[in-house]
């Protein structure tokens, strides 16, 4: 007997499922383990095993709902399917008997092909800023000096660096010392320049809805201060006159700590503002109240509350050295590391983070509180005792791999406990935003652990690396990239899928990936470096390759980002993922060039490449890049005019961002010299040089023909920019930019960048 329409209805499922979304699709038994099941956590899928909240109902879009659920099943199974057979690869590759490697006569088993000399050679100690830095094996720098054509393209800046040294020519970046009051050494001076920060501070009810903003937005990056304590301590320092901060409660160092945490966390805060939604009438709720009373309040959060912060932590006074100075100095470093108008590798960064882990050490950090009988730590406090030292770890690993230098923190040292173990012993129950968090951490400590031997294996000297350890540090890598983090696609893209995760979270998973897909690309590069003279030319030609594809990746981000900054994640962060976007593709562009050269001579072919990428990432790249034509020429010009037009996107970028400006520093080196040496790469507005200009050109700082020239004369307006931001200099003062606005390094529709690139109207 035939139901009815009504009785069909009345017996559909309205329940609210109970297994997790990835064990649905994989139709899998779920043992429902919070916050991740068996099943997710030992295939490496975390990622997706999230929980219904709402029962099954019918919707309007039920079939592209659907169709959505299917895609992702569908990515994480290619995902799946792809880290096995690279982990399969991994220790077959090199054993097998018929392998194309093992049947070349010239090399006798390339797994053992020692790569020692080729790390020695590749340790240099180079001038920057008329200063000797030290770059290993990992080191971009390193890498551009041991290319043929980077180290011509640069051949010019390090000639200049290492004249001005042996001149003694010292860059004076700290202006006039006068209008800093820290640097005197008494008690008494200090206290006075404290009181000086009072002038310059927003009323009470701004800066407590900043801090209330800064755990909103901010805290997921740097999560090493809790909520509550530091509400408490800031009604134990701050008097109040009415809404107005009369003076700081000051009675030992302890609280200059916790002003200079302030100092950190209301710039942090300040610079997520979406204050182009607020002009453009899209903002609304709080956050709209707060962009409002800001700008009617005339209240500036600027750089200089990080330089106070800064001048009294870091300055030579007496102290007391404990767990909330070192969250300050790790607070410090991680802004620097994530602010617009920080330099990324400024010496006073490394400076920052070798004393963070100096401190950390005093206070027993790397040692577990339970096993130095430090009964003083409470559960939580104790929870937050491992999430300093493994912020440590994975800030000392991504320093050491950027720079190719040794590990600060030997393995030696630490027996703490990572963070999220205290969650999966249900030792204590958290929030929701905390257990996202621990996630977090539990993907970074994995990442942690293969950087770290990464760098053990590149950068210890009395160490004798095989080509083997290199290529089996590539399969890792991709296996975390390929199956245990989610796509830049899914990241930015699948807003409908992840509407549950917000932004901040993505964002971090985001940065994770981006650092990643660089260690990536740089490994490759090595590894191409290194048996490029070998003959061994199809592995050579295979790591080009994946060099290539992980470069194009990096610079496909930043071009994108540079079109619409706030698509990706919002206004609200978008201030912390572009340093890291902009800094890995300065570091990617020349060497990429060198690639684009080296198929242009033969040597390689762009077509062919396509084949080898195998990336998540890489889908839609290759048109974009113009790898699907059949023309080897045109593809390389197709990807050296996405680089020129990178160039005209982050104009007005360059002076919001300090590693925009960085990046369009090596852009403009990049066109310069293939201008000079291979105009036949570039479009017909390229006028080629004759021996006359370019005899000029080398005595001469306005270079080349117009359109070159143009590039110059940008560059040198926003360093001429950035120089006045770095002696200190306040935007009322620097009236030659006539700023209308809160400050330029907030997400605003800045109205006088002309003033500052000296044109008639905004390209």
């Amino acid at each position: 007997m035939e139901m009815s329409d009504h009785e069909s209805k009345k017996r559909k499922r309205s329940r609210v499922p109970t297994s997790c979304f990835m064990c649905r699709t994989r139709k899998k038994k779920c043992d429902r383990l919070k916050p991740f099941c068996s099943n997710c956590s030992n295939h490496g899928t975390t990622d997706f095993c999230s929980y219904e909240k709402y029962p099954w109902q019918e919707t309007k879009n039920s079939g592209e709902d659907d169709n959505y659920s299917e895609l992702i099943y569908l990515r994480e199974r290619v995902k799946f399917l792809e880290a096995k057979v690279s982990e399969r690869s991994v220790t077959e590759e090199f054993s097998s008997q018929d392998g194309n490697f093992d049947n070349d006569d010239k090399i006798n088993d390339i797994k053992n092909t020692s790569i020692t000399n080729h790390l020695k050679r590749s340790r240099k100690v180079l001038m920057k800023e008329s200063a000797p830095v030290y770059h290993g094996a990992t080191g971009y720098m390193s890498l551009f000096v041991n290319d043929k054509y980077t180290k011509e393209m640069f051949e010019e800046y390090l000639l200049k660096e290492r004249k001005e040294f042996e001149l003694g020519r010292v860059p004076n970046y700290d202006g006039d010392l006068e209008k800093y009051p820290y640097f005197k050494s008494t008690k008494s001076v200090y206290l006075k320049g404290i009181e000086l920060l009072l002038e310059e501070l927003p009323s009470h009810d701004i800066i407590m809805a900043l801090v209330e903003r800064f755990f909103r937005f901010c805290y997921q990056f740097t999560p090493i201060i809790d909520e509550n304590t530091f509400f408490a301590d800031m009604e134990q320092i701050l008097i109040l006159d009415g809404d107005h901060v009369k003076k700081f409660n000051i009675n030992n160092y302890v609280s200059l700590t916790i002003v200079s945490q302030l100092l950190i966390i209301l710039r942090s805060a300040y610079i997520t503002l979406p204050v182009k939604e607020y002009y453009s009438n899209i903002l609304k709720g709080n956050d709209a109240n707060l962009v409002k009373r800001i700008i009617e309040s005339g209240a500036v959060v600027s750089t200089q509350f990080i330089d106070h912060a800064q001048c009294l932590l870091c300055s030579p006074w007496p102290r007391k050295i404990d767990f909330r100075y070192l969250q300050a100095l790790v607070l410090l470093y991680s802004y620097k590391m994530n602010s617009p108008e920080s330099d990324q590798e400024s010496q006073e960064n490394a400076i920052l983070l070798s004393s963070s882990i100096f401190v950390a050490r005093g206070c027993g950090l790397g040692s577990d509180p339970l096993e130095t009988d430090a009964k003083f730590l409470n559960t939580e406090s104790r929870h937050t005792w491992r999430k300093m030292w493994a912020q440590l770890l994975y800030l000392d690993a991504c320093y050491a791999f950027g720079f190719g230098r040794p590990l600060m923190i030997s393995s030696e040292e630490f027996d703490v406990d990572w963070p999220f173990t205290s969650l999966e012993n249900n030792k204590y129950s958290v929030s929701q935003g905390e257990i996202i968090i621990m996630r977090h951490f539990k993907i970074r400590a994995e990442a942690t652990l293969l950087i770290r031997e990464c760098m053990k294996t590149l950068a210890d000297k009395n160490n004798h690396a095989n080509i083997s350890d290199i290529h089996t540090l590539v399969e890792r890598l991709k296996i975390m990239l390929f199956s245990k983090l989610r796509s830049f696609d899914q990241l930015y893209n699948s807003e409908k899928v992840f509407t549950e995760h917000p932004s901040n979270d993505r964002a971090q998973e985001f940065l994770l990936r981006v650092a990643l897909t660089y260690q990536l690309y740089t490994l490759n590069y090595l590894l191409y470096s290194y048996t490029k003279d070998i003959t061994i030319n199809d592995y050579s030609e295979s790591c080009v390759y994946q060099a290539l594809e992980a470069g194009l990746i990096l610079l496909r981000i930043a071009y994108d980002f540079s079109k619409d900054t706030s698509r990706m994640f919002g206004s609200e962060v978008e201030s912390f993922v572009a340093p890291p976007i902009y800094s890995h593709a300065s570091k990617v562009v020349p060497t990429l060039v060198s690639i684009l050269l080296r198929i242009r001579d033969g040597q390689y072919s762009l077509i062919e490449s396509a084949k080898h990428f195998g990336s998540p990432d890489s889908i839609g790249i290759v048109k974009w890049s113009g790898l699907n034509c059949d023309d080897n020429l045109k593809a390389v010009k197709k990807i050296i005019q996405i680089i020129e037009d990178l160039n005209n996107l982050t104009l007005n970028l360059s002076v919001r961002f300090y590693s925009c400006h960085k990046l369009r520093c090596t852009v403009v080196t990049a066109i310069n010299y293939l201008g000079n040496e291979y105009p036949d790469l570039l479009e017909d507005k390229y006028i080629e040089r004759s021996a006359i200009q370019k005899d000029i050109a080398k005595d001469q700082s306005d270079i080349g023909d117009g359109y070159t020239r143009r590039y110059d004369q940008d560059f040198l307006a926003a360093d001429s920019f950035w120089q006045n931001m770095r002696v200190g200099q306040r935007l009322t003062e620097m009236e030659e930019y006539n700023f209308d606005v809160l400050d330029p390094f907030l997400n605003v529709i800045q109205p006088n960048l002309d003033s500052i690139f000296n044109m008639p109207d905004s390209r």
